[in-house]
């Protein structure tokens, strides 16, 4: 059985700068957090903030069970790796 990974997200607004770590696996656990916090009136995290945050999740997210996407992308288009990474 592989670890489970640390993954984090980080929002910056105004003087507040939010960090949320959560594990693979517990990325619902970190969505509802957002949702928690974006509910609490008395916080200056808002909807928005909990969108963003929840996109960036998304992002990092990868089911386990699906091959990777970006998998071997350079070797498919090498004319692309030596124009955008010399």
């Amino acid at each position: 059985m592989e670890p489970m990974l640390d993954q984090q997200v980080v929002l910056v607004k105004g003087k507040h700068r939010y960090l949320f770590r959560y594990q693979e696996g517990s990325e619902l656990a970190a969505l509802d957090a957002f949702v928690g916090l974006a509910a609490n009136a008395q916080s200056d995290f808002d909807w928005f903030d909990a969108a963003v945050l929840s996109y960036q999740v998304s992002k990092n997210f990868r089911d386990p069970e699906e091959p990777d996407q970006n998998a071997g992308w350079d070797q498919d288009y090498p004319e692309a790796q030596e124009e955008y990474w010399p």
